[in-house]
């Protein structure tokens, strides 16, 4: 929305994520278990993947976009955050 902090929140982003990425791999190197699964496997993934897309958006920040490629890139985004946001539900609705 402000043009001038496009680059500081996506830095930051892949800061964040690279720091909780880490730290999900430390836990499970230990073999550390917590009752909330929140450091299971499936969170590096989903990190990783957030930290892919956020990479992505830093280096495309920098391009003047079209409205029509604004739409598609919200599009995008809306499906992909209900993805991650669902990615441990996934295999229950892909059982048979």
């Amino acid at each position: 929305m402000v043009p001038a902090t496009v680059d500081g929140g996506f830095g930051a982003v892949l800061v964040l994520l690279t720091a909780f990425t880490v730290a999900i791999a430390r836990t499970l190197r230990r073999g550390s278990t917590t009752p909330c699964r929140c450091f299971g496997a499936s969170h590096l993934v989903r990190n990783t993947t957030l930290w892919v897309v956020a990479a992505r958006g830093l280096t495309a920040a920098s391009q003047t976009a079209e409205p029509l490629g604004l739409a598609m890139a919200a599009l995008a985004a809306v499906v992909l955050t209900a993805v991650v946001l669902n990615f441990d539900s996934l295999p229950y609705l892909i059982k048979e």
